[in-house]
């Protein structure tokens, strides 16, 4: 699930200025759904949080944020903070289309 704000922290770390960041953010927020219960439509629920299907920015936004745990992962084990690996796994994170698989090491 994708946290808002940790998306637009990437977004400001990436050069985009306040306008488009609000724009983003205007947009994601202005999602909702509505269940049809007994076949009438219930309330509408706001949604506070991750990236929503048919919004056509979704997937580069998804890719962005992939982008940023990837580099994330990647710092937090070059600065020695995770456990080392077994020596034939060379890469803690594989990530294709909206799946990521991570490898850590538990204590």
């Amino acid at each position: 699930m994708v946290n808002w704000r940790f998306l637009q922290g990437l977004l400001q770390h990436l050069g985009l200025s306040r306008r488009w960041i609000d724009l983003i953010s205007l947009i994601l927020s202005s999602a909702s759904t509505k269940f049809i219960l007994n076949g009438s439509p219930d309330r509408r629920i706001c949604h506070a949080r991750g990236l929503h299907q048919g919004n056509p920015l979704s997937p580069l936004l998804f890719v962005l944020v992939m982008g940023g745990l990837n580099t994330l992962i990647n710092l937090a084990d070059a600065r020695l903070l995770l456990r080392p690996l077994h020596p034939k796994i060379r890469d803690r994170a594989f990530m294709y289309a909206d799946d990521v698989v991570i490898f850590l090491q538990s204590i």
